[in-house]
């Protein structure tokens, strides 16, 4: 049960690593439509720590999409070009983070921060795939 909703979360979690690597991997915005989103670097640095606590690993289901189309299917809407550009960039110093945090204490006025509305499977049937990943990868975004 929790192992497919895990599996999905690094699946994302690698994707998100993959996009937001694409600038400085490809040099200029068009290269990022064809570079993969499993790149063998990313499977090898996760794999490489010694407390990521999982394994990355090829998923052959994704291994022929590139970035463009996997924002596409995530329900990723591009930005006009100039829409940022007076939009300050705030770089904030280094802290240290604690070494647990449970937002349902943390912020346990909140009455949802405690509520799973479900279990997430990834099936390969048609709109559903992408509706369900965008659910998850809106709540990673807007935290």
């Amino acid at each position: 049960m929790g192992g497919v909703g895990v599996s999905l979360a690094l699946l994302v979690a690698v994707v998100l690593s993959a996009v937001a690597a694409a600038p400085q991997l490809a040099g200029t915005a068009k290269a990022e439509h064809s570079l993969g989103i499993i790149q063998k670097d990313i499977i090898q640095t996760v794999n490489k720590h010694p407390n990521a606590g999982w394994t990355a690993g090829h998923n052959p289901y994704f291994a022929n999409y590139t970035i463009e189309q996997f924002k596409h299917i995530l329900g990723v809407k591009p930005t006009p070009p100039g829409l940022l550009a007076g939009v300050p960039i705030k770089i904030h110093p280094e802290m240290d983070l604690p070494k647990e945090f449970d937002a349902r204490t943390q912020w346990s006025s909140c009455s949802t921060i405690g509520n799973i509305l479900g279990r997430v499977t990834v099936v390969p049937v048609g709109p559903l795939l992408p509706w369900k990943l965008s659910r998850i990868v809106s709540v990673f975004i807007s935290t």
